[in-house]
């Protein structure tokens, strides 16, 4: 059954067998991109896969083990096997999202290394405790790059596949990784974004707080917070109408006036669009359908589109 235009204009996903390069371990890659909030991920794990997960756009949150985590812009992730995890939300939220899987069951040397680099990677791939990583390289270039040549399988396609591989990789391995750094100047911006999400407020006066021009503001805000001003406003007010609601004390109206919203169908819609819950059901969970309560499923193969 044909999925309906609408709901493939909202999202582009691409699940990539890699069998037939017949690369030891590497077993598969995807894309997924979110135009609005989709549902969350349910309760799994991968029986002896790896899987490395990289934020190519907005944000998102998982639940790995008893340990949130909040992944934003250029934030990688690695799940060892077998680790229970789920989102920590009630959807997904938009954006773009990368994985890569290495199965450490597979015979052979992983990606043909030498038998005691092999046993290393698969040890750290196992055993590494810092999941989560903001690394000094940009990520994408080197998924975008698994995406085109795994199409193929000639000798070029080959090597830039392994190239690739090894960039993502080495990410974790770095000796020294940066903390995402966030100057003085959109710091400052950030706390005055916060402190007035009731009103409007565009981003030539943000920009001029800070003695930056618009453009040079908002490239550096992209930058160094991993979202534009405009999207760092809507999810500030988003995270206060979550408080607001659960807290039950204010109509869901009054709410949307308190946060700026024109109206409270406007507020509903940017709501549902961003977690895939209106405001009432935000406020008012299912509690025969909560997020997270099923028995986890090993999933260790996924439907190719």
């Amino acid at each position: 059954m044909k999925k309906p235009f609408r709901e493939l204009q909202r999202q582009t996903k691409i699940n990539r067998h890699l069998d037939h390069l017949e690369i030891c371990g590497l077993r598969m890659i995807g894309r997924s991109s979110y135009r609005q909030a989709f549902p969350p991920l349910p309760v799994h794990f991968h029986e002896g896969i790896a899987e490395l997960c990289f934020i190519e756009r907005g944000t998102q949150s998982y639940l790995c083990g008893d340990r949130k985590y909040l992944l934003s812009a250029g934030d990688c992730f690695l799940t060892a096997p077998g680790t229970i995890h789920r989102s920590a939300s009630p959807a997904q939220e938009p954006g773009i999202i990368h994985f890569l899987w290495l199965d450490l069951q597979a015979k052979g040397r992983l990606l043909g290394l030498p038998e005691q680099h092999d046993t290393a990677l698969r040890a750290f791939l196992t055993e590494r405790k810092e999941r989560l990583i903001n690394p000094v390289i940009d990520l994408k270039r080197p998924f975008d790059q698994l995406l085109i040549h795994t199409r193929s399988n000639d000798l070029f396609s080959i090597i830039g596949i392994h190239e690739a591989v090894f960039s993502i990789l080495s990410a974790f391995g770095a000796e020294e990784i940066a903390d995402r750094q966030i100057s003085e100047e959109i710091r400052s911006s950030m706390e005055y974004i916060q402190k007035n999400l009731s009103g409007h407020i565009s981003v030539a006066v943000v920009a001029e707080r800070t003695g930056l021009s618009s453009s040079r503001f908002k490239e550096r805000f992209r930058s160094e917070t991993g979202m534009a001003p405009v999207q760092f406003q809507r999810r500030c007010r988003l995270i206060r109408a979550k408080t607001l609601l659960t807290a039950g004390e204010k109509s869901i109206t009054h709410i949307a006036m308190e946060l700026g919203f024109s109206s409270g169908q406007h507020f509903a819609t940017v709501f549902h669009h961003q977690t895939g819950l209106t405001p009432s059901q935000w406020r008012s969970p299912d509690p025969e359908d909560p997020v997270g309560d099923s028995s986890p499923v090993n999933i260790d193969y996924l439907e190719e589109i």
